[in-house]
């Protein structure tokens, strides 16, 4: 949570889709949901008039109060389920947030109340069917059952209870389902030094080719899905 280079990289490519969709983001405000110890929130925060970021632990909340250099931001310490708030947001962003929620059908409810119409919400979501489960670096971790997952993290020695609960693209679809979905997916596969995806595919280079191919064909099984859901 408090590894810079690695957070900025993400929060950059968060931006270039969002000024790819939207364009000019100054005049906007925005709900940073899960923002955690402020390093992304910090760097939105340049390019939008007002920010409001929430996460439920309380360490990471003091860390960005003490940490984040913009004075646009206001920190709550608060799940997204009980924020109060008057005001409707133009930008919500949801980046791998919905699988660690107790019922994400709930979260997008909430998320979808929240924004303004014509609002967007930038949506980062693991797959249940990826391949290697990034949160404990185990394969094929998110596709068994609760108790053969608890029993594999056992074994493993990488923990006791398998907290996270992803969702399979059909079960996405279906809890942003009131939603316009724009989606980035593919695109930033395609064209990852646009999007600031480049740490992690080299665009052009043969590896990139093939995964290129392989992710139309095989869109199902893509590890994460990036989408900009568009309130009516």
């Amino acid at each position: 949570m408090f590894e810079v280079d690695g957070r900025l990289k993400k929060a950059k490519k968060v931006i270039k889709i969002l000024q790819k969709h939207l364009g000019e983001l100054s005049n906007k405000n925005l709900l940073d949901i899960g923002c955690s110890s402020g390093i992304m929130t910090d760097y939105y925060a340049d390019f939008f008039q007002e920010v409001d970021a929430l996460d439920i632990d309380q360490k990471a909340i003091e860390y960005a109060l003490n940490n984040t250099k913009n004075k646009n931001i206001n920190f709550i310490l608060s799940p997204l389920e009980e924020l109060q708030v008057e005001k409707r947001y133009d930008v919500m962003i949801c980046s791998h947030i919905y699988e660690h929620v107790p019922d994400s059908s709930i979260l997008f409810e909430r998320i979808y109340d929240l924004l303004k119409s014509g609002g967007v919400c930038y949506f980062a979501a693991g797959n249940r069917y990826q391949i290697y489960e990034n949160h404990y670096n185990l394969y094929f971790l998110s596709y068994l059952p609760k108790k053969l997952a608890n029993f594999y993290l056992k074994i493993t020695k990488k923990g006791n209870y398998y907290y996270e609960n992803h969702l399979s693209l059909l079960k996405l679809n279906k809890i942003t389902k009131k939603f316009i979905k724009h989606d980035f997916t593919l695109e930033v596969i395609k064209y990852p030094k646009r999007y600031e995806a480049d740490d992690m595919l080299e665009q052009d280079s043969f590896k990139h080719k093939i995964i290129v191919l392989l992710s139309k064909i095989f869109y199902f099984f893509i590890p994460t899905y990036i989408w900009v859901l568009e309130k009516p």
